[in-house]
């Protein structure tokens, strides 16, 4: 199989189909694709449910936190589980629970707890994080709510996580390549992958459903989100944000920045997306409606008079890129 995440034909065939579910489940949703978090019942009312998510990688901190602001749930604390190569010293572990902690109090979130080993079966350090939270039931979103006939709006540019892990891999040779201006600005910040605060204003102004860019890229993301809600998507290219240093910093490497990591964009839906924007705009935040949900399945990217279909979600380019470094 290809490094990363699963392709949706896989996770659908040897996951979805493999899970049991019980008689009386309290369970509010299944596994499938879209679908980032799993919440089940908490109390006997039904009223107040639990929801968790679960993410890899050097962001997956910010992922899990996010997969939950995402469904109108704030994280109150991570579960996190790191593998370290034997042949790490102490002081590569020290470094990475540092990395986890300095996203957590970022993110106001502590670590309840979790598993740390040592293993020879691997060459990196493998890190898996579940945030967890706890909503009423009537608060939850879900991507599967999005309806046709919806605009969908996006937050903030694409390829920001991506592009800051290409940063932390090559600054040296980037800066030398560029200039440091150039490179700062394509990075920008750790606190931009988060997606809390527009996640909490775009609920309160009532948008119908969200989905965090992560994983894949921001096609990935709109492929996710029509498949969890079972609509097409008619989607103007043109209207998806990125930042020119970031798409210098992929031409650089040859990377599509439409499929890489996009951790800190959100995809909503609305009845008026333009309310929408003007609304997050008001408070700050980037903002942009990029198109529509329709009936029936037809996933289409337009830019001027070129259409054509969105492809099911690839390998994200962050993992083409660490590939071309081994």
């Amino acid at each position: 199989m290809k490094v990363g995440k699963i392709s949706n034909t896989v996770l659908d065939r040897s996951i979805v189909k493999v899970v049991s579910k019980k008689h009386k489940s309290k369970l509010l949703n299944r596994p499938g694709a879209g679908h980032d978090c799993g919440a089940f019942i908490a109390e006997e009312s039904g009223d107040v449910v639990v929801v968790s998510s679960t993410a890899c990688g050097n962001n997956s901190v910010y992922t899990a936190v996010n997969n939950l602001a995402a469904e109108g749930v704030k994280a109150v604390a991570v579960s996190c589980s790191v593998t370290m190569p034997a042949t790490n010293r102490e002081i590569a572990l020290k470094r990475v629970m540092s990395h986890i902690n300095d996203d957590c109090l970022k993110l106001d979130v502590e670590i309840a707890g979790g598993h740390t080993q040592v293993s020879a079966a691997v060459t990196e350090p493998i890190i898996s994080v579940t945030a967890m939270g706890v909503c009423h039931k009537d608060r939850r979103l879900s991507a599967s709510k999005a309806k046709p006939e919806q605009d969908i709006i996006m937050t903030k540019w694409i390829g920001i996580g991506g592009v800051q892990a290409i940063i932390d891999r090559k600054r040296e040779e980037l800066v030398e390549y560029f200039n440091e201006s150039t490179v700062n600005n394509a990075y920008g910040c750790r606190e931009q992958l988060s997606i809390l605060y527009e996640a909490d204003i775009a609920r309160k102004a009532g948008v119908t459903a969200m989905h965090d860019a992560s994983n894949g890229g921001i096609y990935a993301a709109l492929w996710d989100l029509a498949e969890a809600a079972h609509v097409g998507l008619d989607v103007d290219f043109r209207e998806i944000k990125v930042a020119q240093e970031i798409i210098e910093v992929c031409e650089r490497y040859d990377l599509n920045p439409y499929e890489l990591d996009s951790t800190g964009c959100l995809l909503m839906t609305a009845e008026d997306g333009c309310a929408i924007v003007d609304i997050l705009e008001n408070n700050g935040i980037v903002a942009a409606v990029i198109g529509r949900t329709t009936a029936g399945n037809d996933r289409i990217i337009r830019n001027r008079e070129e259409t054509r279909y969105l492809e099911a979600p690839k390998q994200d380019e962050i993992y083409r890129f660490q590939e071309a470094l081994l």
